[in-house]
């Protein structure tokens, strides 16, 4: 089942460590088949932790070791480790939050998607992982059982910069929108784009492809795609939720899709905190012939719908590359251009939301699979960990409440 708030872990936090060498320690005891004579020692280090996790040099570490049929983990480094780890914290978080239960490519794919994003090939790594077998799974196990709970964190400010998400909340609050260029591989974007034209066609292919979280591990991996969701926190607040996962087609020809904003049931003058924002992914190059995105910069402003024929000769065009990712807030006004390019336009629409609107997307009923082998995010992102339609005949769901408040207003 999906972890509660209260089960949740910040990422090599005290109570990370403690959980990580209970997790071994259970599955140790339940007869695995670990020689009692085997000795282990796997350490990781990592710099530019979080202030609040940091030590003197900026950097957090741990270690587990097996030995004399023990197992014990622990803060800080180890003198003497069979296998040692060392890297960037936030980096390394996307690891930690992917489970080997997710998929036979998550792994794999987190791991290129990681070097694409933060411009690494991988980690410094000495010695080599254990051979034997049994620890292997207790290992991997372990694993799973962390990354389902371990968090992005509570610290937004040290995600987004060590995210170098710096400039896009510049570029969102003084226009409206942002890109980020290098969002994911051209490898992902294929495959994506791939998935999305198969469900886009199971529709009949003249509408688009909508509850795309509950339809394929690619969308589930979008979804939670951490520069999105740390500017999506960063603009809704705590506890925000994913309002839909779309997937569009748009073939040549002129555009017939206006300037508008996202406010569609929002009336004017809109509050002067973002209700939802959306992002738009490029699975082919956003050239002027593709028929991208347009805005107008700075209509967010203006806090109110354009009227007739406004904003037109000020609309601007999102060119950006294969692989990346534009977000604007729901204010910001925004058109598709005319697609003078052959073959047709697909993309990714996702928009996330404030915690107290209601989602598109239907997500009450999901398969409790995905949230299992997802970071607890996925959870918050379908709604149900707040308050909202969960009264029952015996009263409100009171733990959620109290979530909710608490979330909302930190």
């Amino acid at each position: 089942m999906p972890t509660t708030p209260r089960e949740r872990l910040e990422f090599l936090s005290p109570e990370w460590i403690a959980a990580a060498g209970e997790s071994f320690e259970a599955a140790w005891s339940e007869g695995s088949g670990l020689s009692p004579d085997l000795r282990f020692t796997l350490c990781e280090a990592f710099d530019d932790a979080p202030p609040h996790l940091a030590d003197a040099d900026g950097g957090v570490a741990w270690h587990v070791r097996v030995e004399h049929g023990r197992v014990r983990a622990a803060a800080g480094p180890c003198e003497r480790s069979d296998f040692r780890i060392r890297g960037d914290y936030t980096a390394a978080l996307g690891m930690a939050r992917t489970q080997y239960a997710a998929g036979p490519n998550a792994i794999g794919r987190a791991s290129r998607e990681n070097g694409v994003r933060f411009g690494r090939d991988g980690f410094e790594v000495e010695g080599a992982p254990p051979t034997d077998p049994d620890l292997l799974r207790v290992l991997t196990a372990m694993h799973d059982h962390l990354a389902q709970r371990t968090t992005l964190g509570g610290d937004l400010s040290h995600r987004i910069a060590h995210e170098g998400l710096a400039d896009a909340v510049a570029s969102l609050e003084e226009h409206g929108y942002c890109v980020l260029e290098n969002a994911a591989s051209e490898q992902f974007a294929d495959e994506l784009r791939e998935a999305l034209v198969e469900c886009i066609e199971a529709g009949g292919g003249a509408r688009p492809a909508a509850m795309l979280l509950e339809r394929g591990r690619l969308f589930e991996e979008a979804a939670l795609h951490s520069g999105l969701l740390a500017l999506a926190e960063h603009l809704c607040g705590r506890g925000f939720l994913l309002a839909q996962l779309l997937g569009q087609k748009k073939g040549p020809g002129p555009s017939s899709l206006p300037l508008h904003s996202d406010y569609n049931m929002i009336r004017e003058p809109f509050p002067e905190f973002v209700q939802n924002c959306t992002a738009i992914w490029a699975l082919e190059d956003f050239a002027l012939e593709a028929g991208p995105t347009l805005v107008v910069p700075g209509s967010h402003k203006l806090a109110r719908h354009p009227r007739a024929g406004e904003g037109v000769d000020e609309a601007i065009a999102i060119e950006m590359p294969r692989g990346s990712i534009a977000l604007w807030t729901g204010a910001t006004w925004h058109a598709h251009a005319d697609r003078t390019r052959r073959g047709e336009r697909i993309s990714l629409h996702a928009t996330y939301s404030r915690m107290p609107l209601r989602t598109y997307d239907f997500y009450r009923d999901i398969d409790p699979a995905i949230l299992d082998r997802n970071p607890p995010e996925l959870t918050t992102l379908a709604g149900l960990d707040d308050v909202f339609e969960k009264n029952r005949h015996d009263g409100p769901d009171f733990q959620k409440l109290s979530w909710a408040n608490r979330i909302y207003r930190s």
